[in-house]
C-alpha cells in the first residue's frame, strides 16, 4: 500500500514544473529582489495556511499557478515546514517526495575564495530528500523500540548488514542509544554483547555510540582495538575539550595505543590545559622515550602549552630535556 501511495505521488510530481525545463542562472541581487516581494511573501503566507491544514490537493493548484520563481522559492520554504518529524502527515510525505524529484531551475553563482560555484538558488529536492531519511529512520527507530519493549530485538539480524537499507537501520540504533533513557540502553549494551552476529558488524558505528552514551571504558578499549574508522574517530573527539576529567584523560592515553587514533589522541592531550596529573605523567613518560619524545615536544609547542612543557621537562630526565630543546631548535 505505501508502494503504490508513493508511485502516485511520482506522478502528481508533473502538475509542478517539466524536468525538462532548462537551467536559469541568476545573480545574487534578482535572488534577493524575489525574496523581498510583496508576491513571494503573500505566497509563503497562502501556501503555509493550505500547507499547515493538510490541505494539498488546493496547495497543488495553487502552486501550479505561481510564477516558476515563487513557486521554487515557496518550495524550498514549504520544506522548511517539515523539518519537524511530529507533525509528519502521510500527505506530507507524498509532497516531499514528490518535490525530491524535481530539479531545481534556477541557479545562483556565488564565489568562494578564489572559486565559483554555480548551484540551486533553491535546493528544496536536496532538502526533500535528506528530511525523508530523517523520517525513515524515524520510523525505523520506532520499529526497533518496539522490539526492545517486547523483547523480540536481535540487532544483528534486525540491521541486516548486507542489505540495502543498512545505513538507515544502523541510524535508527544509533538514534535509539543516543535518545532513549539509560536503563534502556543499557539493556542494548547487553544485547550488543550477548550478540555473537554483531562481531560481522562493517563499522563501529554501534559500539562507539554505546560506548560514548554510557562513559563505559570496557566498550571504549574494545572500540579502541578495533579497526579504526570515522565512528571511532567521532567518538575520540567527544574527548577533545580544555578541561578534561580524569575519565576522559585515561580513554584518551588508552587511545594512544592505536596506531590510526594515536596522532589526534596525542594532538588533543598536547594542548590540555589545565592537564591533570594522570596525562602530565603520562606525557612526561612519552617525552623521555629515545626516538618518541621529540614528537610530544613538537606538539606541546605548536599547542601553545610550552611553559607546562618546560615545567614538565625541568623534573624529567636527561632525554626528554634533550628532546625539549631539540623540539624547540626546530620550532623557531
Amino acid at each position: 500500500m505505501r508502494m503504490k501511495y508513493l508511485q502516485v505521488a511520482l506522478l502528481l510530481a508533473t502538475m509542478w514544473v517539466s524536468p525538462y525545463v532548462t537551467a536559469t542562472t541568476l545573480n545574487v541581487d534578482a535572488v534577493n529582489a524575489e525574496l523581498a516581494s510583496y508576491h513571494y511573501k503573500t505566497a509563503t503566507q497562502n501556501a503555509a495556511s493550505l500547507f499547515h491544514a493538510n490541505n494539498f490537493k488546493q496547495l497543488d493548484l495553487y502552486l501550479a499557478e505561481l510564477p516558476l520563481l515563487t513557486q521554487e522559492a515557496v518550495f524550498d520554504f514549504l520544506c522548511r515546514q517539515t523539518t519537524d518529524l511530529s507533525t509528519m502527515t502521510p500527505e506530507r510525505e507524498t509532497f516531499l517526495v514528490k518535490l525530491s524529484h524535481l530539479q531545481p531551475t534556477y541557479l545562483v553563482k556565488e564565489s568562494i575564495g578564489t572559486y565559483w560555484v554555480t548551484k540551486p538558488v533553491f535546493n528544496y529536492s536536496g532538502s526533500a530528500r535528506w528530511i525523508l531519511n530523517r523520517w525513515q529512520i524515524k520510523l525505523l527507530a520506532d520499529e526497533a523500540a518496539t522490539q526492545l519493549l517486547y523483547d523480540n530485538l536481535i540487532l544483528s539480524k534486525w540491521m541486516s548488514f548486507g542489505g540495502k537499507d543498512y545505513t538507515l537501520r544502523r541510524a535508527a540504533i544509533v538514534s535509539l542509544i543516543e535518545n532513549q533513557s539509560i536503563e534502556k540502553v543499557q539493556v542494548l549494551k547487553a544485547l550488543f554483547i550477548d550478540d555473537e552476529g554483531m562481531m560481522w558488524s562493517p563499522d563501529n558505528a554501534v559500539l562507539a555510540a554505546l560506548a560514548v552514551r554510557l562513559q563505559d571504558a570496557k566498550l571504549m578499549h574494545q572500540l579502541w582495538s578495533s579497526k579504526s574508522d570515522n565512528y571511532s574517530l567521532e567518538a575520540l573527539e567527544q574527548f577533545d575539550k580544555p578541561e578534561l576529567s580524569e575519565f576522559a584523560a585515561q580513554m584518551l592515553i588508552d587511545a594512544t595505543a592505536n596506531s590510526t587514533l594515536r596522532s589526534h589522541a596525542l594532538e588533543i592531550l598536547a594542548g590540555v590545559n589545565p592537564m591533570p596529573d594522570i596525562v602530565r605523567n603520562y606525557l612526561a613518560k612519552e617525552l623521555s622515550r629515545r626516538w618518541k619524545g621529540e614528537e610530544i615536544a613538537k606538539l606541546m609547542i605548536e599547542e601553545g602549552n610550552v611553559a607546562l612543557l618546560d615545567d614538565i621537562a625541568a623534573k624529567a630526565n636527561a632525554i626528554a630535556q634533550r628532546n625539549v630543546v631539540k623540539a624547540k631548535s626546530l620550532s623557531q
